[in-house]
């Protein structure tokens, strides 16, 4: 979807779903596995809370950055 319109696939003409990719920080030994059993572009169902974060960079432009903090993670 952009700008509020669904895409369609010119050839066939069904809905095309955009991916979406999202930083996850897994803590408690659950990088492991996930690093040795799973590849970017991989689905998971992740459940967490998302963390919200500002600093500044070298030039002095405020930055934002927003990342999921896993509680459990499912290979699907």
């Amino acid at each position: 979807m952009r700008d509020g319109k669904v895409q369609k696939d010119p050839e066939t003409g069904y809905p095309v779903k955009d991916a979406e990719f999202h930083k996850v920080t897994v803590f408690n030994g659950m990088g492991l596995p996930l690093r040795q059993h799973k590849a970017k572009g991989d689905q998971l169902a992740v459940t967490g809370r998302i963390h919200y974060s500002r600093w500044q960079d070298a030039e002095g432009n405020e930055r934002y950055g927003c990342e999921i903090i896993a509680e459990n993670v499912e290979f699907l």
